[in-house]
């Protein structure tokens, strides 16, 4: 029985009429049964909400341990790729590759701002604020045009299998 018919049964004993009590032990064993059930709910509430504080706290436990092992992982990235220098390693438990990419540095975004609005190079811009459309930029000067305040940088990343 849950506490909504515990309540009807118990509204059910009094007399509409006079407001007297029709059974009193019946109302005593209701108002019991009501008290054991409104404990036993509480203390489900009790243990339902530590729960969900353990969990939280092993939450955190975890993300803290997580975010230990990614930074030493990224160490030992940063290690090997000190160690190998650019060079491959292959052995049977694993493999370290690295890969070259291209990316646009823009060392004076205020000098390449001013060169693009005088030589009407505004496709080299982004109009929210002026800031260099680095994509462009690099076809350009992959194509050997030279704009002042900016240049290729080629970068090293190194992957681990």
């Amino acid at each position: 029985m849950n506490l909504y018919e515990i309540d009807a049964r118990i509204t059910a004993l009094v007399d509409p009429e006079t407001g007297e009590i029709t059974d009193l032990a019946k109302l005593e064993e209701l108002s019991m049964a009501r008290d054991t059930k409104i404990e036993n709910v509480a203390c489900w509430y009790k243990n339902l909400a530590a729960e969900a504080k353990a969990i939280r706290d092993e939450e955190i436990s975890l993300a803290e341990r997580r975010h230990s092992a990614e930074r030493k992982a990224d160490s030992l990235k940063r290690y090997l790729s000190a160690a190998l220098n650019g060079e491959k390693f292959q052995s049977p438990k694993c493999a370290v590759t690295f890969r070259r990419t291209t990316s646009v540095k823009v060392e004076d975004a205020d000098a390449l701002i001013e060169w693009a609005e005088k030589n009407a190079r505004r496709d080299y811009l982004k109009y929210s604020a002026p800031e260099p459309d680095k994509a462009k930029l690099g076809q350009s000067l992959k194509l050997g045009i030279e704009i002042p305040g900016v240049e290729l940088s080629e970068n090293l990343f190194v992957g681990v299998k």
